[in-house]
């Protein structure tokens, strides 16, 4: 999205280029595909049954006046990409901690399992979800529960057997 586009604008060429209305949306402050890492998060949105994220160019900026790039900063390539609800065998709230923790070691499996109390109270938390084929994503969701009730809407069971 350009920062002079309407948002209403900016949907309607989502929906024109998935084929589709544009049902539940969110925006994931912190995001991971265990390969790439978007401190600054990712657009999160479901269209017939099937779950997109992309990032936007994040340009630096202060009391919303752009600044220049670093001389050094990498050039930005766009991340993207989908899966279907269909797919998602697990979700997991863990700590972000926890999470930066296995992408840096990811055979390090012992890692990744809910959140205690403590760790709901006192930590960021963000929600692992876990493909039918192994894939893993990690997001920082606004309302990882909006995003719980939708998965078990779309299967035909519980989106988190355990």
């Amino acid at each position: 999205m350009r920062n002079e586009q309407d948002p209403i604008e900016f949907l309607k060429e989502i929906e024109d280029r998935r084929g589709g209305k544009v049902g539940w949306r969110t925006y994931s402050t912190w995001f991971s595909d265990c390969l790439n890492i978007r401190e600054y998060g990712v657009f999160f949105y479901e269209v017939n049954g099937v779950f997109y994220y992309e990032d936007f160019e994040r340009k630096p900026s202060i009391l919303g006046f752009q600044l220049p790039s670093r001389k050094d900063a990498p050039k930005y390539e766009k991340l993207e990409g989908s899966f279907n609800s269909s797919d998602v065998k697990r979700i997991v709230r863990m700590s972000k901690s926890r999470a930066q923790s296995y992408l840096s070691h990811q055979d390090r499996e012992k890692l990744i399992h809910e959140v205690n109390l403590f760790e709901r109270i006192f930590k960021q938390l963000v929600t692992m979800v876990e493909l039918s084929d192994g894939q893993r994503f990690f997001f920082e969701f606004l309302d990882e529960k909006q995003f719980r009730k939708l998965i078990s809407q779309t299967q035909d069971g519980p989106a988190n057997p355990a």
